[in-house]
């Protein structure tokens, strides 16, 4: 088996489709986490751990964000004394027209339409996320709300700017990336968790049953022997009107 340091790194374009791929399993973890089933997942998350989950909600997001907004950089970023490459979408572009391959008009055009797209993104990225903005951070109105579905848009107009670029004899899987366990197997340890919990405590409540069964069913044993030893006191009593 070889050395795993001696081993040559990925392709540059391969490095950029494993990026969209990872970003897309991360953004299915998060909806399958915070928006199918919502009313359902939030209340099992509630019982669980609250505050956790509302930290990885907001941390899982907003690391979204920041990977969209990394694939729309320039290819070129850095201070003017020391620019350094990005490894971007635009990047591979340009590879594409200087080759005078003709699907690179059709990835332009895809990464255009993401740029768009990603515009809202970026903005939020700038103010909240990357920097702490002044202004917005002391305003008393919130910044506005990036809808799930744009994030959607942006990922899936991701993707195909890629496959614009890439090998017909042998497309990339986006959409598969082989992870062990995501936002539902997470949720299923939850629910087995409280399942595990309220099976305790229903034990717990019949052995208390059972446990007061059992000291009633030793009542009659001793209580025949105690009324036979009061008996004669009892009567002596009624006797003399004393009861």
């Amino acid at each position: 088996m070889g050395d795993p340091a001696s081993a040559s790194p990925p392709e540059p374009f391969r490095l950029i489709q494993q990026r969209i791929a990872e970003l897309h399993w991360r953004w299915r973890t998060w909806k399958q986490l915070f928006v199918a089933d919502e009313k359902r997942k939030y209340g099992l998350m509630r019982r669980a751990t609250p505050m956790a989950f509302a930290v990885i909600q907001q941390a899982l997001f907003d690391d979204v964000v920041l990977r969209v907004c990394k694939l729309v950089e320039r290819p070129r970023g850095g201070s003017p004394r020391q620019r350094r490459e990005n490894l971007v979408l635009e990047r591979f572009i340009i590879e594409a027209e200087q080759r005078g391959d003709q699907r690179a008009a059709d990835a332009r055009e895809k990464l255009g339409e993401l740029g768009g797209c990603a515009k809202q993104l970026q903005r939020l990225r700038n103010r909240c996320i990357a920097h702490e903005d002044f202004e917005t951070a002391t305003s008393p109105q919130l910044p506005d709300a990036v809808e799930y579905r744009t994030v959607d848009r942006a990922i899936q107009l991701a993707i195909e700017t890629a496959q614009q670029l890439e090998d017909d004899e042998s497309p990339y899987g986006y959409e598969w990336l082989i992870a062990p366990g995501d936002g539902e197997a997470l949720l299923e340890a939850l629910r087995r968790a409280e399942q595990g919990r309220s099976w305790r405590r229903t034990i717990a409540y019949l052995e208390g049953i059972s446990e007061g069964d059992r000291r009633l069913e030793n009542l009659p044993a001793k209580s025949p022997a105690g009324l036979d030893a009061l008996l004669p006191s009892i009567l002596d009593k009624a006797f003399k009107g004393e009861l």
